[in-house]
């Protein structure tokens, strides 16, 4: 009864239109979706509001504007979600955002926070409508507004990386991500910029991510140096041990201009090849490529003269033994 009754006022709507007073009634019933039975009272499911959404042509998500998507993100939310056709729900919500943000500055300022809510969702069609709408739309926000959803973006491709049942894919998510980055780097507030820190540093433990790392350290240097140091830092210990080459490569050839703890760190991380009884072929393509990427000037210079002299001097113990003594003295005379 209270469907097919429903069916027709959107129908009605529709064609004819509604009083003013009773569209907002209409409306916000849409919402609450509460029938009552008897002596007791119920919610219709979500999934039956989306199913007079896709009937309708009166253009009702629109009229309901930003409360479709906030009841729609809070829908989303549940542990047990109401099931219907996400994609059409996707699309419907992009409508909604769009048409949200070229109406003026009152509405845009009350989108964006639900837009940045939607960056948190566990559907990964509910993450694409949101990076979609924000790089859309990047130029229309505050720097509150671009660093929250910036913040939010990195914070959530953090949690992909431990997060198995993720099906956000990183590879697809990075180019939307590095849009805002690199349009707004220099509006984005410092917990924006320290969650991009987080970030690099994450996906610098990953060999697939590694030169994301680095594109991302990259634009932190553009806005705060001390940012981009700090990334830096953690992969200084790691030269040896684990750092990825692309990771590897950029912090050499950094080094020169860095502060000297930064240098000392990694000159501590290369000393240890000199003390380790095998090699592996991985720490050979490190320790290769730290030596390669290393200007020629810094070699002339603490702490990495101390490094160049130390292993000269491995190297030549090495070779003692296997030439008798007096040879060696015939050579040096």
């Amino acid at each position: 009864m209270v469907r097919t009754i429903v069916a027709l006022a959107i129908r009605v709507r529709a064609e004819q239109g509604l009083e003013a007073r009773e569209d907002a009634l209409f409306m916000d019933w849409l919402l609450a979706r509460n029938v009552r039975v008897r002596s007791a009272s119920r919610q219709l499911g979500f999934e039956e509001l989306e199913a007079w959404l896709s009937t309708d042509t009166g253009s009702i998500a629109s009229s309901l504007g930003t409360r479709y998507v906030e009841a729609l993100a809070g829908e989303l939310e549940k542990d047990e979600p109401a099931t219907f056709d996400m994609d059409v729900a996707m699309q419907r919500a992009d409508d909604v955002f769009s048409a949200q943000m070229s109406v003026g500055e009152e509405p845009r300022r009350a989108t964006w926070p639900i837009v940045v809510r939607f960056m948190g969702l566990r559907q990964p069609g509910a993450v694409r409508a949101a990076w979609q709408v924000a790089v859309s739309n990047e130029g229309l926000a505050t720097d509150v507004e671009i660093s929250s959803f910036v913040n939010a973006f990195a914070t959530r491709l953090l949690h992909d990386l431990i997060d198995n049942s993720s099906k956000v894919d990183v590879h697809e998510a990075f180019p939307e991500l590095m849009k805002l980055v690199v349009a707004r780097i220099e509006s984005l507030d410092d917990s924006a910029l320290q969650r991009l820190v987080e970030l690099a540093t994450a996906w610098s433990r990953e060999d697939a991510l590694a030169r994301h790392a680095c594109d991302v350290v990259s634009q932190l240097r553009r806005a705060n140096i001390a940012k981009a140091t700090a990334v830096l830092t953690t992969w200084a210990p790691r030269v040896i041990s684990d750092l990825p080459l692309p990771c590897l490569e950029m912090l050499t050839e950094l080094l020169p201009g860095e502060d000297d703890s930064l240098k000392v760190a990694a000159t501590n991380a290369v000393n240890t090849i000199l003390n380790i009884g095998s090699v592996n072929d991985a720490m050979a393509s490190r320790y290769s490529a730290f030596v390669r990427r290393l200007s020629s000037s810094s070699w002339d210079n603490a702490p990495f003269k101390g490094h160049l002299d130390s292993a000269l001097s491995n190297l030549v113990a090495s070779l003692i033994p296997k030439y008798p003594m007096q040879s060696l003295s015939i050579g040096i005379t």
